[in-house]
């Protein structure tokens, strides 16, 4: 048998060099964290985008009769209950009556 046969181990004998691990290892940090920041930003920017489309998006119909009722309720009279003589009355002048009521309350002490 030669030398050439006997030094056929099977297994790498040679070491990697620590070089090229270090510059290997230190692009897959610096590409590791391009990414995260990039997926951040683009996290960001479709977050901003939802808000703007949901919450600043033009009224609805459903929204307008919404408002439009309670706009009504507050600025109406009805008759709540005829028994007990409950009457409903426009905000404002609910608002006149009771501040009207506190001011003689405490003209009155």
């Amino acid at each position: 048998m030669n030398d050439l046969e006997n030094n056929k181990v099977g297994y790498e004998t040679s070491d990697i060099s620590t070089r090229n691990l270090y510059i290997s290892g230190g692009v897959l940090i610096v590409l590791l964290i391009v990414i995260i920041v990039g997926l951040n930003e683009l996290f960001l920017a479709n977050r901003e985008q939802e808000v703007s489309e949901k919450v600043l998006q033009a009224d609805s119909s459903e929204l307008r009769e919404l408002e439009a009722r309670e706009a009504e309720a507050l600025h109406s009279y009805e008759m709540l209950d005829r028994e007990n003589d409950v009457v409903q009355i426009p905000i404002d002048l609910a608002m006149q009556l009771v501040a009207e009521e506190d001011f003689q309350k405490r003209r009155n002490r």
